[in-house]
């Protein structure tokens, strides 16, 4: 029944050129949506990399490693907070984990800092949740004594 439907059209007559149109369409916007949604996703992702970034750095210049929990979590939310983009401000997580055994907060250590959120973007298959991590140093306390010149 479609086949001989489709037979019967005039390809050469503009009615033709309306059907190929109609076909073609949610392809179109199907593509449309797809690079919508690859730009959303990509600029979220750089937006995560400098609040990492901002994150850590507020973190590695703490005394202890409480504040540095406390300062990395205020700097990610104020951050991103209203960022747009369909980035949730309610999924906003963050974590610091020393990279050495002891656990032990001191200038020299390493320590990993985490922000995480999640994206609703365009398309179904690109939302998700989104990390973002960097290692930086442990820049304070720089000594014991408080009157270093």
């Amino acid at each position: 029944m479609v086949k001989r439907k489709l037979e019967e059209i005039n390809w050469k007559k503009g009615s033709g050129e309306i059907v190929g149109f109609t076909m073609i369409l949610p392809v179109i916007t199907f593509i449309f949506c797809a690079m919508v949604a690859v730009a959303q996703v990509g600029l979220i992702r750089q937006k995560l990399e400098y609040t990492v970034y901002t994150a850590g750095r507020a973190a590695v210049v703490s005394d202890t490693k409480e504040r540095a929990n406390k300062r990395a979590k205020r700097i990610a939310k104020e951050t991103l907070k209203g960022t747009g983009g369909g980035l949730r401000d309610s999924s906003i997580k963050t974590s610091i984990a020393l990279l050495d055994s002891n656990k032990k907060w001191e200038k020299g250590k390493f320590v990993r800092v985490k922000v995480e959120a999640y994206v609703k973007a365009v398309m179904p298959f690109t939302s998700g949740k989104r990390t973002s991590t960097i290692v930086m140093m442990v820049e304070r306390p720089a000594t014991d004594e408080r009157n270093v010149e």
